[in-house]
């Protein structure tokens, strides 16, 4: 009974989870930003479903999660990436650990690379139309929450597959 119990508290985690993602990647989309609350939230879903979780490797998830802040936080100080989208990037690796952490890298780049392609045409087709000489395409915002939320769909969606 309380396995039973258990699982469906997991479940809704995982699903508040989903739901944060979605919600980011509109936001980014629309304005640019994550705000902090929707990265703590999730990260801090996670942290509950460890502790709903027989055998959560703890520390592993951990690592995974330093390890993409560090390397999120030096393309962040590059101007590469925006802070919301370095927080995101750690609270979902926090969910899905080491063993998640090369599909949802190659998910969110892949994803990533289609959303930063369709910007640029969208930017060099806008240049194109007025006629414009100087200025670069390159140079465009690009809502990489909404890749992230893609790859964090991924995690959430293979994480709810080892639960059943």
């Amino acid at each position: 009974m309380i396995e039973h119990i258990m699982t469906i508290c997991r479940f809704f985690l995982i699903w508040m989870g989903l739901s944060l993602l979605l919600f980011a990647a509109v936001n980014d989309f629309r304005r640019f930003i994550i705000p902090n609350w929707i990265s703590l939230s999730v990260l801090g879903l996670g942290i509950l479903y460890g502790v709903l979780t027989s055998g959560f490797p703890w520390l592993w998830n951990i690592f995974a999660a330093t390890l993409v802040f560090a390397i999120s936080f030096c393309l962040f100080m590059m101007g590469a990436l925006g802070g919301g989208d370095a927080k995101l990037l750690t609270a979902v690796s926090f969910w899905g650990g080491i063993e998640l952490l090369g599909s949802f890298a190659l998910v969110t780049a892949v994803f990533g690379g289609i959303l930063s392609l369709m910007y640029l045409l969208v930017a060099w087709w806008k240049k194109r139309k007025q006629g414009a000489v100087e200025g670069s395409i390159f140079f465009c915002r690009i809502p990489y929450g909404v890749a992230i939320a893609i790859g964090g769909i991924y995690v959430f969606l293979s994480i709810s597959g080892q639960i059943v």
